[in-house]
């Protein structure tokens, strides 16, 4: 029996996101862990120099994007075979040039960040791009049945073996090329575990009548992965350039720590959603009611949580990192609220790719870069690491501006359904400021004070909204 067709859209959505929340929120916490172990080996320049190092290949990746995958799950015809290895021949064609375009320019990546080490270790990373354009296609295809299952087991084992080849590395000679070995390894698991899960024979004839609907396809997204790259390097390039390699450093570790809420919507929540959005593209009474939902749901999971970060402060890196990994400026309230801006901004992504229009996330994300970067250069130059993080949410708050208003004519919403639906999570809020205050005016809690506090609250948080989901079965029925 075929148990993707026998079981309803909704179950299938509900499994996805239970799937990918148990794999993706896996790994990142063994990653967690992991870096909490490299920070005690490691100095605050390895990370920085491994920070600037994936900044240049982050600019040729995604000046070469071609959005295979959604291509893929988008396409009614992204299950043939021929298709399948189209995509594969394109994206190895693309791997050899990006590893080629790299090893090329090692020596200019090198002059810019003023750091000579740099080009060795670009000379190994190049590699990492073509080792991972060879990974199965097929893979989409699973993603576009909504079967995250495979998907999220191989990429928790491609976790566990960088996380094994990293902590091997550092413990014998602990330098940044555990973290660049760590990488490379993670990729060749993820590579092989890809074509376990997903198997399809690569050597057959692929479907070049496809080339022109993958053309037109990348042609409509076309910048879009360049502005989200120009957005996620700036704190490479702004404080690279303008501050120092320990500063970069620390903002990287720090940035880890604030941004478990948008890692919770964009790796679990927005993945699915992708593929959920395109299957009920033609009903708007249905899409809205999922998209608010989705809304909804994303703000009351992680407005509490970047409040808490915020209120720990610095107590939170100095507990996981180390007494060297803060700054005299409050770095982590602002990180904090950058982590739940792009959060709640990844709401609307899903959508417009989902129903085809990936021209208005273009747009969206032009109008960050502008802001990102305009206030960004000043505020680098007057206030280093922390003036970075408030230029990133300067430009998340011009995003979500433009987004919003064109979600909601896609859905067909108005602002007051959406303001009813964010109620609930921000009187959440709310009510969890104010009782941060009282905590703060009874007992001034400091350092580890602060995170026992947090914690306790949190976990609090998470009994009460997990209690009534075991009885409220039928909201699932929303999704049918």
């Amino acid at each position: 029996m075929n148990t993707v067709g026998s079981r309803s859209f909704g179950q299938r959505v509900m499994a996805s996101f239970a799937w990918q929340g148990v794999g993706r929120i896996s790994e990142r916490l063994l990653r967690f862990g992991v870096n909490i172990i490299l920070a005690r080996i490691l100095t605050t320049g390895d990370f920085g120099l491994f920070a600037a190092l994936l900044a240049p290949i982050a600019v040729v990746e995604t000046c070469t994007f071609l959005t295979t995958g959604p291509f893929i799950i988008q396409n009614e015809k992204g299950r043939e075979p021929g298709l399948l290895r189209t995509v594969l021949l394109v994206n190895v064609l693309r791997g050899l040039l990006l590893c080629l375009v790299l090893l090329s320019t090692a020596n200019l990546v090198a002059e810019f960040f003023g750091r000579t080490e740099i080009r060795s270790l670009m000379m190994v990373m190049a590699f990492q791009p073509l080792i991972v354009s060879f990974m199965s296609p097929a893979v989409h295809v699973l993603e576009k049945d909504l079967r995250f299952r495979p998907v999220a087991l191989n990429g928790l084992t491609a976790a566990f073996v960088g996380a094994g080849v990293a902590l091997s590395i550092a413990f014998h000679s602990p330098s940044v090329w555990a973290l660049v070995f760590g990488k490379i390894a993670f990729s060749i698991s993820s590579l092989l575990g890809s074509w376990i899960i997903a198997p399809m024979n690569p050597f057959q004839r692929p479907d070049f009548s496809i080339f022109g609907h993958l053309r037109r396809y990348a042609l409509g997204a076309f910048g879009i992965p360049i502005l989200i790259m120009a957005v996620g390097q700036a704190p490479a390039i702004l404080i690279g350039r303008l501050d120092s390699m320990e500063s970069l450093g620390i903002f990287a570790l720090t940035y880890r720590l604030a941004e478990l809420p948008v890692f919770l919507s964009l790796s679990v929540i927005g993945s699915v959603l992708i593929p959920a959005y395109s299957k009920m593209q033609n009903d708007a009474v249905r899409l809205r009611r999922v998209w608010l939902l989705a809304w909804s749901s994303i703000g009351l999971c992680t407005l509490p949580i970047a409040i808490l970060v915020a209120w720990s402060g610095d107590a939170l890196p100095v507990f996981v990192w180390g007494s060297e990994y803060v700054t005299n400026q409050p770095l982590v309230p602002v990180l904090a609220a950058v982590g739940f801006l792009s959060a709640v901004l990844s709401i609307t992504g899903p959508l417009f790719w989902g129903v085809g229009k990936p021209g208005i996330d273009r747009v969206m994300q032009f109008v960050r870069v502008i802001l990102v970067y305009a206030s960004g250069i000043p505020l680098a130059i007057g206030f280093g690491a922390c003036g970075v993080g408030f230029a990133l949410a300067i430009g998340l708050l011009g995003a979500l501006l433009v987004g919003v208003s064109c979600a909601l004519r896609i859905v067909k919403a108005s602002c007051l359904e959406l303001l009813r639906s964010s109620a609930v999570f921000l009187a959440t809020g709310l009510l969890l400021y104010l009782t941060l205050l009282l905590v703060d005016l009874a007992c001034s809690p400091i350092g580890i004070q602060r995170l026992v506090w947090s914690g306790s609250i949190g976990l609090t948080l998470c009994l009460i909204g997990a209690f009534p989901l075991l009885f409220t079965r039928g909201r699932r029925k929303r999704f049918h």
